[in-house]
């Protein structure tokens, strides 16, 4: 008889999924921007919790200057550039794997939502937004404001 589910399967690859090293086989870290320059996708959580969308992401080393986000026909833009800091003194590296540059992300949002009293805030690398739900989903792109 054949096996459509394979929970021992399946628990191997939530567990890699959830490790770091899955990370690198299972998303697509790494990409091209239209400016053609390499671009890293930040990781993200997004989850309804009563009457909003929850959008949690990781953007370790980054200040709200260096980035925006954008509300633009249900799709919500994150975007900004990760300064590589400056190793004062160092003559070799044995291992860099943080990622420095241009960053964007574009998640389509599961619910029509509302683009006014939408907020952000980014606090020790950690990215929270608030959007409430609604009925229609407005046409024009709008600014997000993040605080800290």
């Amino acid at each position: 008889m054949r096996k459509f589910w394979d929970a021992t399967a399946d628990a191997a690859w939530l567990r890699i999924r959830k490790s770091g090293l899955g990370r690198q086989f299972f998303s697509s870290a790494v990409t091209y921007s239209d400016r053609g320059t390499e671009t890293s996708e930040p990781v993200i959580d997004v989850w309804e919790k009563g009457s909003e969308i929850i959008v949690e992401g990781e953007i370790p080393g980054a200040v709200r200057e260096d980035f925006s986000l954008t509300l633009d026909q249900g799709r919500l833009i994150i975007e900004g550039y990760k300064k590589e800091p400056h190793y004062s003194g160092c003559k070799k590296f044995f291992r860099m794997e943080r990622q420095f540059g241009y960053f964007r992300r574009v998640i389509d949002l599961p619910a029509s939502v509302q683009s006014t009293h939408i907020s952000a805030s980014l606090k020790d690398g950690l990215l929270m937004i608030r959007i409430p739900k609604v009925g229609e989903r407005r046409k024009g792109a709008v600014s997000i404001p993040v605080s800290e």
